[in-house]
């Protein structure tokens, strides 16, 4: 069984976020947007697309005419795989 610790590590380096401040949060965020999802509705729309313009530089989705239609690459799958299976030791939904 993997360590915890390690899987938040890769999942934190996957989405390119350090330690600081409330990473965790953020990448919850990140992977409910990436799965298919909208940036939290009292969002700013700056600020939804600056969560989609980060994860689209990292390579993590793909888009068409519109960046938030985008839809994950195959990188982008492997971060959610590693989010679910942290999500899942943790016990977060």
């Amino acid at each position: 069984m993997r360590d915890p610790d390690d899987l938040e590590a890769e999942l934190l380096d996957g989405l390119a976020l350090c330690g600081c401040g409330i990473p965790i949060e953020v990448a919850n965020v990140l992977l409910a947007i990436l799965e298919g999802g909208d940036a939290p509705d009292d969002w700013p729309d700056a600020a939804k697309y600056l969560a989609y313009y980060h994860l689209d530089s990292l390579d993590l989705t793909a888009h068409g005419t519109g960046i938030r239609h985008a839809w994950p690459t195959d990188k982008g799958k492997a971060v959610l795989a590693n989010g679910k299976l942290y999500r899942e030791m943790v016990g977060a939904s």
